[in-house]
């Protein structure tokens, strides 16, 4: 089960509004663990509260916020996700800090 310790969505569409200054932004809220090419993924989309799409695939979500494949490729590789393998290190602390907090 891929670790869940991130904002709420509430938080995460609060951040959204703000960047996006739309009072009901699109967006999705993604999470995949993977280690020598075996690994989970989890998303949600959101267009403001309203969820588009439910604990399913990347792939799916991205699709539901607009994202079309490019031929050949999936929608995670379209938009260039796989040329993100890690989380940058200065997130480090925050995994620690959950760490510490036991969640």
């Amino acid at each position: 089960m891929v670790r869940r310790t991130f904002p709420t969505e509430g938080v995460i569409r609060a951040v959204a509004c703000e960047l996006t200054q739309l009072p009901t932004p699109r967006f999705a809220v993604i999470m995949s663990d993977y280690f020598g090419g075996v690994g989970e993924q989890w998303a949600i989309a959101f267009e403001g509260e309203r969820a588009l799409a439910s604990g399913g695939s990347i792939n799916a979500a991205l699709r539901e916020l607009g994202v079309v494949r490019a031929a050949g490729l999936d929608e995670w590789d379209t938009i260039g996700l796989a040329d993100y393998r890690s989380q940058p290190d200065h997130l480090d602390v925050f995994v620690d800090l959950c760490d510490e907090l036991g969640v």
